[in-house]
């Protein structure tokens, strides 16, 4: 029996969507790889025998070979992390990568999370309730963006 590591993989991004183990005996290896992709649709997922973390990494193909790489990080930069919470006083991002997502999350339960696509390579955080608010930026591939913005009362 043949054991080895294998990757499903998103064709369109590379982004890595399953992980496992397998054994198998080596006359059998093409069709255990080839059921593996079923669930996942062949037409829209890859297979690559190797080990990939879907944390850590993507599948870039490289003249026409697929290959397991790290994930880039994602450099943003934040004028400010403290503002006042008066709805006014603003911490902006630039060099964000267009389009990307935007998540805020304050730490009271009671603020709701919000999520927001941003186009154009910046973004505004303001806030009316004081508290620290996690905001992450996230693009695949690249590995989100995390930094804390505090906001104080005015």
């Amino acid at each position: 029996m043949d054991g080895t590591h294998f990757t499903v993989y998103r064709l369109d991004t590379g982004e890595v969507v399953s992980v496992q183990a397998m054994a198998f005996a080596p006359e059998h290896r093409q069709l255990y790889l080839d059921a593996a992709l079923v669930p996942w649709g062949g037409d829209a997922h890859g297979i690559l025998e190797a080990y990939a973390d879907p944390a850590r990494h993507y599948v870039a193909v490289l003249g026409g070979v697929p290959r397991v790489e790290d994930r880039p990080d994602l450099v943003v930069s934040l004028d400010t992390a403290e503002i006042a919470a008066d709805g006014v006083d603003a911490a902006t991002l630039t060099g964000l990568p267009d389009p990307c997502t935007v998540v805020i999350d304050a730490d009271d339960p009671t603020v709701e999370t919000t999520v927001t696509e941003v186009g154009g390579g910046g973004f505004v955080v303001t806030a009316s309730d004081p508290g620290t608010y996690a905001v992450e930026v996230r693009r695949f591939p690249f590995l989100p963006f995390r930094v804390e913005i505090t906001a104080a009362p005015p």
